[in-house]
């Protein structure tokens, strides 16, 4: 296991600013330690780290960065992602987030479905391609 204080340097030194939470959660079955950390413009990131191997597994960042990375042509418009997630899996949107998963972009939406079916997908930022699916009763 690493520990949380080298985690902290770790993600200090990656993405300068001051850290507001440092914690350890469970997530997709995995012990993970989230870090949220605010810059000197007062934008935010959260870092998720594997408690055991210190791998960084996912960045979420503040809504600010994500109109810098549309602008740039790094990531589709929600509104386009939507629409291809619809053709997937039908039925009402009850989550969005972008994420950043092994250096990729990668929407994730959670979906409702008529018959009571919850889907997660993951699909890619940049080409709205479908990544993978997990499907929750």
């Amino acid at each position: 296991m690493v520990p949380l204080q080298d985690i902290v340097g770790r993600a200090l030194a990656a993405y300068s600013g001051r850290l507001l939470e440092a914690e350890r959660d469970q997530e997709d079955g995995r012990s993970v330690y989230e870090l949220k950390i605010a810059d000197e413009d007062g934008r935010t990131c959260e870092l998720h780290y594997d408690v055991f191997t210190g791998e960084l597994l996912k960045v979420r960042e503040e809504q600010d960065n994500v109109y810098e990375l549309r602008r740039a042509g790094h990531v589709l418009p929600l509104s386009e992602i939507l629409k291809r997630a619809q053709q997937v899996h039908p039925g009402e949107l009850l989550e969005a987030d972008l994420d950043e998963e092994g250096g990729q972009h990668v929407y994730e939406l959670e979906i409702a479905s008529d018959d009571g079916l919850h889907c997660e997908l993951h699909l890619d930022a940049k080409t709205g391609e479908l990544l993978w699916t997990e499907l929750d009763e």
